[in-house]
């Protein structure tokens, strides 16, 4: 206890200890294959981004009034996996 009390003395004399984080977010991943043209589903889900954003969000409305809710669409394309030729969308 004494340990902790000396701690806690020097640190405040030294001015205390200040933190920081980024606000909680989590990624969903889904993972499409057999798509005959990588490229141009990449275009066309993205031409959509924000027709996706609006689906995703009504789906929950208590999440988005809570501050939570989709935010962003991002597309990246895998030639080659242990699944074969696919492409993943974050």
């Amino acid at each position: 206890m004494a340990g902790a009390s000396l701690a806690a003395k020097l640190a405040r004399a030294g001015g205390g200890f200040s933190t920081s984080s980024t606000s909680a977010e989590m990624i969903g991943q889904i993972q499409v294959l057999d798509i005959p043209n990588l490229y141009t589903a990449r275009f066309d889900l993205l031409a959509h981004k924000d027709r996706l954003l609006d689906q995703a969000n009504r789906t929950d409305p208590v999440v988005v009034g809570l501050g939570g809710g989709a935010r962003d669409v991002e597309v990246r394309i895998v030639e080659e996996s242990p699944a074969g030729r696919c492409w993943l969308s974050i």
